[in-house]
């Protein structure tokens, strides 16, 4: 009984806060007898009538209200995350169901905000191509990376074995042949496995070694792989809008390494102040930390990483 209540309360919080948007928006409606979307893409216009300044924040509020708007719900759920969208039949679209007159203050804000959510959408399909994409044993780039990887963490050290080898427990993964692990997060788990090991090397040497007795560690590969899948949730749900829009698919994708980066970081640090008696205590303070991160993002759009980084 107490686990359905606590699974109701989200849902009722998230149903008041939308009753309470909707009439707000109805009282402004009255009042300046302008529609939601009028408002954001042309509230704050100047007096000789240029556009505002475009802003990160603009299409967040455009997403906001369309995803919420009866009146653009079929809208959505058809373009609102395609990345092959029309921005400019969109946008006639939205401004014929809502009937917001031709004002090029508004029509051009609504265009720039569009071309923002396309720019993501494209990315996010991008990535889930990539999540996608299994390890190939007969691609040497891949197998380089996977050798990358291994020297990173254990430099100088020779697996006992070879390529198939129990050694590959010593860096967190759970087979002899660690590409098995990959059928989860596909060449983006590797690839963010990588690109933590490159751009903090001291710590993730720190993390393979920690605690100091080998009962208590967890398989920091494997768990990798799973925290990747963790982020792509994030971004699908699309908490990272705010930091995406308006940049380049290679400074998207540092974004995004750069969150799976920190919620690794912040995952360890918690697992460490645990002080576990073993690895079986693992699993809760898995769960504890990823709602922690979860309401971090949600609430910022971001992630601060602990003081622990190199």
């Amino acid at each position: 009984m107490v686990k359905t209540v606590k699974g109701w309360l989200p849902r009722l919080f998230q149903a008041i806060q939308l009753f309470i948007y909707r009439m707000v928006k109805r009282v402004r409606r009255i009042v300046s007898g302008q529609t939601q979307v009028a408002r954001i893409c042309g509230e704050g216009g100047s007096a000789n009538g240029q556009a505002v300044v475009h802003s990160a924040a603009m299409t967040i509020a455009l997403w906001k209200e369309w995803a919420t708007s009866k009146k653009l719900h079929q809208l959505f759920v058809d373009r609102a995350q395609d990345p092959a969208m029309d921005i400019n039949d969109t946008a006639d679209q939205i401004c014929g169901t809502k009937k917001i007159s031709d004002t090029p203050v508004v029509t051009e804000n609504l265009k720039r905000c569009l071309g923002n959510i396309k720019v993501v959408n494209k990315f996010i399909v991008s990535v889930q191509a990539h999540s996608s994409k299994s390890f190939d044993k007969d691609n040497a780039e891949h197998e380089s990376k996977l050798e990358e990887l291994w020297e990173l963490l254990r430099p100088g050290t020779k697996r006992e074995g070879g390529r198939y080898s129990k050694e590959w427990g010593r860096i967190g993964f759970q087979q002899s042949d660690p590409a098995s692990d990959f059928r989860g997060g596909g060449m983006l788990g590797l690839d963010q496995l990588l690109y933590f090991a490159r751009t903090r090397t001291s710590v993730a040497r720190r993390m393979i070694s920690e605690p100091s007795t080998e009962t208590k560690r967890y398989p920091w590969a494997c768990v990798g792989i799973n925290l990747t899948m963790e982020a792509k949730r994030i971004l699908e749900e699309r908490m990272l809008d705010g930091q995406l829009y308006g940049i380049s698919n290679m400074r998207a994708m540092v974004i995004f390494n750069e969150l799976y980066a920190n919620m690794f970081e912040i995952l360890h640090a918690r697992w460490i102040a645990a002080k576990p008696e073993n690895v079986l205590a693992f699993p809760p303070v898995l769960k504890e930390a990823l709602e922690a991160i979860n309401r971090e993002v949600a609430e910022t759009g971001s992630l601060v990483p602990p003081g622990t980084s190199a």
